[in-house]
């Protein structure tokens, strides 16, 4: 972000207020403010040799949260952008990942706390080579890590405590029992 760029707002109910921005560097709204801004996170996911993994970055240096991991790619709606339009630009601008919306699954939206709504979705990584090309302003290193360790490793490492996230991980399982049966069976 830089200079006047600002964040969509949102009314509570999810839709875009036309026009309506938040300066950045206000940062994130506090409980007793009433705007609402818009994020977005997302996972590529592959099956591997092992089974199936989910990839996650290690915020750089230069950003909130350095070393702790987040989703493989996140970040806030700009002004005008629609939730499927900002996974794409935080795609390309932290991982150097070409995507259109239609590569995106939609998983959930919801409100993570009072003044940010969140829609996170998932990308089929398979048959794709791991050519990433990472943003190092905000981006240290990515790991893919395998789904029958993820709930540990996000309580363990992730930016985003597992309390405030625990609904995306609930959703990721129930996508992953859903698009590979043989998870719900242990059979991966």
């Amino acid at each position: 972000m830089h200079g006047d760029e600002k964040w969509q707002l949102f009314l509570p109910n999810g839709e875009s207020i036309a026009g309506a921005g938040r300066k950045w560097q206000f940062g994130n709204p506090e409980e007793n403010e009433m705007d609402i801004v818009g994020g977005v996170g997302l996972f590529l996911y592959r099956r591997g040799t092992n089974g199936l993994e989910f990839l996650w970055q290690q915020r750089s240096e230069f950003v909130h949260n350095a070393g702790k991991w987040d989703f493989s790619a996140a970040g806030h709606v700009d002004l005008g952008e629609s939730f499927a339009e900002a996974a794409v630009r935080e795609l390309r601008e932290e991982l150097g990942v070409e995507a259109i919306e239609e590569d995106l699954e939609f998983i959930l939206k919801f409100r993570s706390y009072r003044g940010m709504i969140t829609a996170n979705y998932l990308m089929d990584w398979n048959d794709r080579k791991d050519d990433f090309v990472l943003d190092s302003q905000e981006v240290a290193a990515v790991k893919w890590v395998m789904y029958e360790e993820m709930e540990n490793f996000w309580v363990n490492n992730a930016k985003i405590p597992m309390s405030k996230n625990i609904i995306t991980l609930e959703m990721i399982k129930s996508w992953a029992k859903r698009k590979y049966p043989e998870i719900a069976d242990g059979n991966l």
